[in-house]
């Protein structure tokens, strides 16, 4: 009899989950992310439902709400689940091109899973966009230098000629 409990709740449970991603697959996000809302007045610590609604809201366009639920699941002991939030942080912050913090969330998310290729390959993507980044602005740096160093030779030379017409 106690087994039975078990698996009805277990089905229940998987079912009960599964109301949520079936929303956010048929990308009705909004109501995926009011599902596991729901989900969490009951079961606070429900780390599978805050993820849930991590990526829903997410793609709700509530991006800080999502960003929220993710970094308390990167933070669990659900090393699967917390390996997922820190590559969907990592997603986020490369989407709004804070590309140091997407680095530092894909890292954790290869610590976590070392056999997540998604991550390995973004983690490499984003070190070459930051160190493009970091080139390009050097080289603009160095352009701006340039320019200035021209302008006042144009207009010391430009001082020269008026002395000389005199």
């Amino acid at each position: 009899m106690i087994n039975f409990i078990i698996l009805l709740l277990s089905i229940q449970f998987y079912y009960s989950q599964d109301r949520g991603l079936s929303s956010f697959e048929k990308k009705d996000y909004k109501q995926s992310y009011d599902y596991y809302l729901n989900v969490l007045k009951t079961r606070k610590n429900d780390i599978s439902a805050k993820f849930g609604a991590g990526i829903s809201a997410f793609k709700n366009q509530e991006i800080e709400t999502g960003i929220k639920y993710l970094q308390e699941v990167s933070i669990s002991e659900d090393k699967v689940l917390a390996s997922k939030a820190h590559f969907n942080l990592a997603n986020i912050y490369k989407d709004e091109n804070k590309l140091e913090e997407s680095i530092h969330h894909y890292k954790k998310a290869i610590e976590l899973n070392s056999k997540d290729r998604d991550a390995k390959i973004n983690y490499e993507l984003s070190k070459r966009m930051l160190a493009q980044e970091s080139q390009e602005s050097q080289s603009n740096q160095g352009g701006d230098e340039d320019e200035e160093e021209e302008s006042q030779e144009s207009q010391s030379n430009q001082g020269g000629d008026e002395d000389e017409e005199e």
